[in-house]
């Protein structure tokens, strides 16, 4: 059997119902992406601290009660006899909360 090269209306409607439906689906991508900030720039923060009762890789990092961005790692450095550096933590924070990350320059 031969196939008719001549698209029928069944198939018009279907193709152009995909079409919208992908359509709506890269819209909701866009808006829910924008508003957890999954498209903007980041810069990474490293803190060494001596404990991180409550924290988890992938936990949000809030600023002045807005949440700025999330933590990317977790590692336990090795045993030594300074005990204020056993968890090395590093930060993604968005570009937009850079002054409030940013530790201030000395005045020497």
């Amino acid at each position: 059997m031969r196939r008719s090269s001549i698209i029928t209306w069944d198939q018009f409607r279907v193709g152009g119902l995909i079409v919208v439906a992908l359509g709506i689906l890269g819209f909701a991508v866009y808006k829910l992406g924008k508003e957890a900030k999954l498209f903007g720039s980041r810069y990474q923060l490293v803190a060494f601290v001596p404990s991180a009762n409550g924290l988890r890789e992938g936990g949000a990092v809030t600023v002045a009660g807005q949440q700025a961005g999330s933590i990317r790692s977790i590692e336990f450095l090795p045993v030594d006899m300074d005990t204020t550096r056993n968890l090395k933590i590093v930060v993604g924070l968005d570009e937009s909360h850079a002054p409030q990350g940013r530790p201030a320059a000395s005045g020497s």
